[in-house]
Order: C-alpha cells, then structure tokens, then sequence
C-alpha cells in the first residue's frame, strides 16, 4: 500500500510533525522531531484497531497546543509507489478555531488544490466536539468515508453532480481524541471519484444554526436544515443517545421537524416568536439505531424562507442520569427543577421503565405524558434511586414526557430521571 507524507509547517509543542497516510487518505503515523511517534493499524472494516504510542509520547503528548488563529493548508503532495503508480494527492488543513473554512476541497471542478483525500486537524482538549461540513457531487451514501484518528464515523450523504448537500454535524467524542493533534480525514473509497467539501468547522455544544434573519448575531446560513451524524463509536449502539437541544421561532405546531435516516422522528413542541423555546432531551433507543452513522436531518417543514434557529446543548449516552444535585454528575449537567424528554414513536404498544432519584416526600415529582398527570411516584428514599416505574406508550405517536419538581424553584431540589429503556 503506498504511503504519503506531507509535513505541516506549525510549531507544535510536542515538536513539529510528520503526518503519514495510506491511500485512502487514513491516517497511519504521526512523528514529532522530539522522538514521539503514534502509529494507528487498520481492521479490514476500515475501523482503526490499535493505536501504538513511543518514544517521548507519554509525556510530550500531552502539552497543551495553541490553535492557529487562522486556516493553514499545506500544498497537496503525491508520492510514486514501488511499481510507478502515483498515488492520490492528500491535502492537510487545520480547522479554524471560531466559524467555518469557506475553501473548497477535494477532487473536483471547484476546488482550488486537487486532493484525492483531506486531512482536517484539531487539538484536542478532552471535550465532545461537532465537525461542520458540506459535501459536493457525491453519488452514493458509502462514497466518501469521515473517520477520526483513524476511526470510521460514517459516511458524508449524497448530493448529486454538481450539487451541494445538507450541510452536517458530526459528534467527534473526546474518548475518540487525544490530547494533541487529532486528524479527520475524508476520503472517497474509490480513488477516481470526484467528489468535495467545504464549510469545514469545529464547534462546541451551545452553538446555533438557522435561518435567524431579525435576530442580532443569529445564523443565517442553514435556512434548509442541517443534519447531526451520530457516528459508529460504540456508544449509541448499547445505550441509545439523549440529545439535548432547543428550537428558536418555532411559533407553529410542527414547524421544526426531525427525521432519523429519512424516517419520520419527532417535532419540536410549539414555542414562542422570535424566542429560543424550552430545552428538550429528545431519546433514541439503542434498539432504534443503526449499526455504524445513524443521521439526524433537523429543518424548518415551511420552506427555506421561514425564520427558525437549532441550538444543541448536548449528546449523551441514552442512561444518563438528568436532575439536579446528582452526586455522579458535574454541575454543568444539571437541571435544576423540570425537564422533558422526546419520545418517538413506536410500532407496538409499550411501556418505558424509568427510575428516579431521591424521592422522600409524596407528590415531589409531578409525571405528565403529553400534558396528562400520572401516578405518583413511588418515594425512594434519600440518596438513593427506585425500583423501575413504568408508563404506557401507545403506538404509532410521539410522545412528550414531563417532570417537575414541586419545590421552590429559587432552591436547590435533590433530584434524578434516568430512562432504563422499553419492555
């Protein structure tokens, strides 16, 4: 297999570096001038299986590196094989700390450079991330392949010739990352392919898009929706996802709607003119997900031109524990008196098991299912969390469960939710 080399010019402070990639474009060594090598092997899926660390790794890797205050590209390179064949050029970029890279990469009539495959690099700072991009002329769903530090994501969606795609998030989890330079690659599977991006960005959650026109410092550049990717990292497939977001303008029933792989999921609920609405924790099952990319489309069901705004605040693993005052969970996470969670719809009708926490008096939580009061929960004790309560779902309808705590809403309320999955 022939190998490409291509160098990047920044200081580093694990030293400068010399990044080595096969020919589809994954990376397989990174060297630093102070004698730190990582060497990454892949299965025959495409997924890296190990990652090996030398020299003085243990301990350089781990120096914090500044990020560039702009996008530096180095000149796409090629390098012959034994046998004469020149393989594809790879191009190196770094993703720009704030907004998005306007250039246009990859192999095709609009880009600048031609890259048979582009290497995107970060640093890493042990935070879950969101990568922004836009595919060009891609004609099959498996065509051009994402992977992190040499773990396949997914795949960018198709978007006919000469076309352009829905613009896509794609969560890049910190367990994926290392406390250096990360790479995200992207490269076709068939090396002749033309195919490209553009609109590269890292983003931190609590970032928004949209269609905001009328609000100050709004987006304006997704009036179409944008899609959130929910790569193959192990994560969703055991526990499902909780993904915490909220919608701005979302003044009509219905009009922000969300799809999962082009099947109908959920809307957000109703809010408020020209306003972010209430947060929502919307659940998917494990048993809901797709092995590998399961792919989130979120859009305005009116049309390009109707104002509206996304804000995702979080992913997390579908057990996660939400509340307040939980002693596993930092305070960021809380949420202090109410929350409510999404439930899509299922096929049969079922009942989800919940259990909560620190329940000592009657009637502290107040359970709603679509606005309809249920039972009382049963107390739990202090500290301490319940024996599994079920509700009933019927089938065919999303469903919007509620809980509330009837403390005073200036004090702390010592309190948890965590969804145990369907019966």
């Amino acid at each position: 297999m022939g190998l490409i080399l291509v160098s990047l010019a920044g200081p580093v402070s694990a030293g400068s570096a010399a990044y080595t990639y096969d020919t589809l474009g994954r990376l397989t060594r990174v060297a630093y001038t102070n004698g730190a090598v990582i060497a990454y092997v892949y299965d025959a899926a495409g997924n890296r299986s190990s990652m090996a660390v030398t020299g003085a790794a243990a301990v350089a890797m781990k120096a914090a590196v500044p990020a560039p205050a702009t996008t530096q590209r180095a000149s796409p390179s090629a390098t012959a094989t034994a046998t004469g064949i020149v393989e594809a050029a790879t191009g190196t970029v770094r993703l720009p700390a704030v907004g998005e890279d306007p250039g246009i990469y990859g192999w095709n009539d609009r880009s600048e450079h031609l890259e048979r495959a582009l290497t995107a690099t970060f640093i890493g700072d042990g935070h879950d991330r969101l990568l922004h991009v836009q595919g060009y002329a891609i004609d099959a769903a498996d065509e051009v392949g994402l992977w992190l530090n040499g773990t396949l994501l997914g795949y960018l969606s198709e978007a006919r010739d000469g076309t352009w795609g829905t613009p896509s998030l794609w969560l890049l989890p910190a367990a994926l990352q290392i406390p250096a330079e990360n790479a995200v690659t992207l490269a076709p599977r068939d090396a002749s392919a033309v195919w490209g991006v553009t609109r590269l960005g890292l983003y931190a959650f609590g970032s928004v898009w949209g269609n905001q026109y009328g609000l100050p410092g709004g987006d304006l550049t997704h009036p179409d929706g944008i899609e959130l990717h929910l790569g193959s990292d192990g994560r969703g497939q055991a526990a499902g996802y909780l993904i915490e977001l909220a919608g701005w303008d979302a003044n009509s029933d219905g009009e922000i709607a969300i799809t999962l792989d082009d099947e109908p999921l959920v809307d957000l609920p109703r809010g408020g003119d020209r306003s972010w609405g209430a947060p929502y924790h919307l659940w998917l099952a494990p048993e809901r997900l797709a092995p590998g990319d399961n792919r989130l489309l979120i859009g305005n069901r009116f049309g390009p031109l109707e104002p509206w705004g996304l804000r995702i605040d979080r992913v997390l693993p579908g057990d996660t524990a939400l509340g307040d005052g939980l002693p596993d969970q930092a305070t960021a996470r809380q949420r202090h008196d109410a929350l409510s969670v999404l439930l899509p719809p299922t096929k049969v009708p079922t009942e989800l098991d919940l259990r909560f926490f620190d329940v000592t008096y009657g009637n502290e939580l107040r359970v709603r299912l679509d606005g309809a009061l249920q039972a009382p929960v049963a107390l739990t004790g202090a500290g301490a969390w319940g024996l599994p309560w079920a509700i009933p779902l019927p089938a065919g309808l999303p469903a919007v469960l509620s809980v509330e705590h009837a403390g005073n809403s200036t004090n702390r309320n010592v309190w948890g939710l965590r969804i145990e999955g369907r019966r």
